[in-house]
């Protein structure tokens, strides 16, 4: 029974240290700067808004459609937090690296970000 308490507590330790590290990067992450391509001011990522774009795909058909899509970092917006200006992260001069800290961490938009808003699309009709 001692080896397996001395496992489960070093465990326990492993745990403790995976959850700090954790948050050390969701910190590191959330203070790297974006700027903003109208007023050219940076503000850290946690500060901005990201504004999620899902739309819907109708049925078609026996067994196709009736779901929705979201749309991928890219391919969404976001708000700076200095002058109110949307913009379309795909012509943002940092695309590459808001892509990079959002996609590659295994943090979610609402981790990340200040706020996250969802922008649902339905077809006309």
């Amino acid at each position: 029974m001692d080896v397996i308490s001395a496992a489960e507590r070093e465990l326990d330790v492993l745990r403790v240290q995976k959850d700090r590290i954790r948050n050390r990067q969701l910190e590191a992450i959330r203070r790297s700067f974006i700027s903003c391509p109208k007023c050219h001011k940076e503000s850290r990522l946690s500060n901005w808004t990201f504004i999620q774009i899902k739309w819907y795909t109708p049925p078609s058909g026996c067994t196709e459609g009736d779901y929705w899509n979201t749309s991928e970092t890219k391919f969404c917006y976001l708000v700076c937090p200095k002058c109110g200006i949307e913009s379309y992260v795909y012509v943002h001069p940092q695309k590459n690296k808001i892509v990079r800290l959002v996609d590659k961490s295994s943090f979610t938009t609402a981790q990340l970000f200040k706020t996250v808003i969802v922008r649902e699309t339905r077809p006309l009709g």
